[in-house]
């Protein structure tokens, strides 16, 4: 059986969607074959060229909130080029299936991790059942949500398929043209609980692992036969398991042509210290990208952060003392917060020497604890305006430094070659990523 998966675009940005990958690998497994779309990489003609071929059994279609609008655009333009049943999947309509299923080209939702309930799909099309009978998914009329499914044993399942776009999945930019970079998990979910996050939701509150074996193994992989030069590790929350993180690093330390290795996903800064900052660097990791959100305390508190500023910068300091370069993000517009606050958390990353410093206005997202008492949407224009001003004169100013800027080409290892294409990803932050959430 043949299936259609679709990765939506996301702004500017352009990742390879390792949720889809995971599917891939799954159907595979089955003897499915899985064929891959990117919207910010191939053209919308040849998406449609291929929904309409009749090929496929069904097409699944992912997205976060941040895409989900041009997610529902895409299904509306496949429906009319096919009568295969189309499945959205993804944090956003995991939580609320009903923002999918109101749009009349989505049959259906696949709440929560989508491997089983893929094969389910395939099985239940091949005996004649209903979209109804397939456990994981959610069909109308839909009645708030279900339990998102969550895969226990990870291990169990294969690693995900690379591949689904040509060599275009491992380009990154920001690398340089002769740069290969591919993401890489070794968990799945988070045992914190922040305010603003809808992991907890989605994942229940649980970590679930994959042995440091299977982890090394996949790397050495991608190193290997695909030549690899940097895994970006993309777990929900590397730090949430300390004792799991350490022995991820005691697998990478031992393999024989390491790639670099950074973490993207806004690690904890107040769980580093000098033990897990030395088996990071050892392990080949040359970056961590922390989630340092605001430098108001008491607004750390109210997201079940850390308030301590003072441990805040203890961890900055141990990962800049083992080597690690160290980039973070914030949030913008947060509740009770004003300019003040603003300017407060612009000044904390300027004292903290952060290479690159984030900004993002947050926006409720579905599931989080935070709704909306958290300004976002409701934020007035006025303040959307002076978030824009700050957050624009910011970037130009902090990351437009010849300086920082020279700093950044040479530790990425992109070189001056690569100038031209860092300058215009600063310019894309500072008009298109004011209104992005962080997920």
């Amino acid at each position: 059986m043949d299936i259609l998966l679709v990765q939506p675009r996301l702004g500017f940005e352009r990742t390879y969607p390792l949720g889809l990958g995971a599917l891939s690998a799954a159907l595979a497994s089955r003897g499915h074959r899985a064929i891959g779309h990117h919207d910010a990489l191939q053209p919308e003609a040849r998406l449609l060229e291929r929904a309409g071929s009749g090929r496929f059994a069904w097409i699944g279609i992912s997205g976060l909130t941040a895409n989900l609008a041009r997610a529902l655009e895409l299904a509306r333009q496949v429906r009319g080029c096919t009568d295969a049943p189309i499945v959205l999947g993804g944090p956003h309509v995991s939580i609320r299936p009903g923002d999918a299923l109101d749009e009349p080209a989505v049959a259906a939702v696949v709440c929560g991790e989508g491997e089983a309930a893929a094969l389910a799909l395939c099985e239940a099309l091949e005996a004649g059942r209903a979209l109804d009978s397939v456990p994981g998914l959610v069909t109308r009329p839909a009645a708030g949500s279900i339990e998102p499914v969550r895969l226990e044993d990870l291990d169990a399942w294969p690693e995900p398929a690379r591949g689904m776009f040509g060599d275009a999945d491992l380009d990154r930019p920001g690398l340089g043209r002769d740069r290969r970079a591919a993401p890489l998990i070794t968990s799945r979910g988070c045992v914190f609980g922040c305010a603003y996050c809808p992991t907890p939701a989605l994942s229940g509150g649980t970590v679930r692992r994959r042995s440091p074996g299977r982890v090394a193994a996949e790397a050495d992989r991608l190193r290997t036969d695909l030549g690899v030069d940097r895994l970006l590790i993309e777990d929900d929350q590397f730090l949430a398991d300390r004792e799991h993180a350490l022995a991820v690093c005691e697998a990478l330390a031992r393999r024989n042509r390491p790639a670099a290795i950074s973490c993207v996903n806004g690690l904890r800064p107040e769980r580093l210290d000098r033990e897990l900052c030395t088996a990071l660097r050892a392990a080949g990791c040359d970056h961590v990208a922390l989630g340092l959100e605001s430098a108001s305390p008491d607004t750390l508190a109210s997201m079940g952060r850390e308030p301590d500023l003072g441990r805040v910068r203890a961890g900055v300091e141990a990962a800049r003392s083992a080597g690690l370069r160290v980039t973070g993000c914030f949030m913008l517009g947060l509740a009770g917060e004003g300019p003040a606050d603003w300017l407060r958390s612009l000044r904390f990353a300027g004292e903290l020497g952060l290479e690159i410093a984030h900004l993002n206005v947050y926006s409720p997202l579905p599931g989080a604890s935070w709704t909306g008492e958290v300004a976002g949407p409701e934020i007035g224009a006025a303040q959307q305006a002076a978030l824009r001003i700050l957050r624009g004169a910011w970037y130009l100013g902090y990351h437009g430094r010849p300086d920082r800027a020279l700093r950044i080409l040479r530790s990425t290892g992109a070189g001056l070659s690569a100038a031209p294409e860092a300058l215009s990803r600063l310019v894309s932050w500072v008009l298109l990523r004011t209104d992005q959430s962080p997920r």
